[in-house]
């Protein structure tokens, strides 16, 4: 059986175009935080500080992309990026001119792999601002009740829907009033959440076999004159913007 050598040729020229990227792409990043200074007139530490709360926003399915100084961040990025291959494209043009032999380098793999490495240090700045909020929000909610935790996420709208239940002992189907459009974040949210915590004692968004006998008037304006004669108030916010009443028959 005869045995063939192992070339291992490609495996030093593939090094040879990371490292020449890494190098690139650490030189530019350099180069960048010092000039960023004339272009946005941040210390390095406070741009690095806005670039990470940029790129990271809780509660969001997908991943918005902040601004610095009203200037989008992903554009700032792209054109860092951009920069970077052509700052790359003229030093291997200038090092292979001297050293044809060392820097005998196609230069497409080293677009490619400025882009990967671009791509991986956007994501392990996402991941550490991502960590940074996990570990905030774990301090917060670490000696609190499950109330406590809600009511810190919720606020009023959670306390409000928490004092309605105790009014009542069976199930109601309830009615929301309001001026808000329920139908546009972020007040379809709003609405989600009264819905949600009101229930089981008060269904506003599901329809059962009780009768409509409960008013839940949210931000509603005048709105202690939308209120029905043979209705009675049980609860209201002192700025009239929670307001529980309910019919006057009702057997809660």
């Amino acid at each position: 059986m005869s045995k063939h050598p192992v070339s291992f040729q490609n495996h030093e020229i593939n090094f040879k175009i990371i490292a020449f990227a890494m190098v690139c792409f650490v030189l530019c990043l350099t180069i960048f935080l010092f000039l960023q200074g004339y272009i946005f007139h941040f210390s390095i530490a406070t741009f690095i500080l806005k670039f990470k709360q940029s790129l990271y926003y809780p509660h969001y399915n997908q991943i918005p992309f902040g601004t610095v100084n009203d200037v989008n961040i992903q554009y700032v990025f792209m054109c860092f990026v951009f920069s970077t291959i052509l700052i790359s494209g003229i030093i291997l043009k200038v090092f292979s001119h001297f050293k044809p032999r060392k820097f005998n380098i196609s230069f497409a793999p080293i677009m490619a792999s400025i882009g990967i490495i671009s791509l991986v240090f956007l994501a392990g700045v996402q991941q550490i601002r991502r960590t940074e909020h996990l570990t905030y929000k774990k301090k917060m909610f670490d000696d609190k009740t499950d109330a406590e935790k809600n009511k810190m996420i919720f606020g009023s709208k959670y306390e409000f829907a928490r004092i309605s239940q105790k009014f009542f002992l069976r199930s109601h189907q309830g009615k929301l009033l309001t001026d808000l459009d329920v139908g546009k974040s972020p007040s379809m949210f709003y609405h989600r959440v009264l819905s949600y915590y009101l229930y089981p004692k008060v269904s506003v968004r599901i329809k059962n076999n009780y009768p409509e006998d409960v008013l839940i008037l949210f931000f509603k304006k005048n709105a202690l004159e939308s209120i029905p004669d043979n209705y009675q108030i049980l609860f209201k916010s002192e700025n009239n913007n929670y307001i529980l009443a309910a019919k006057n028959s009702i057997q809660r």
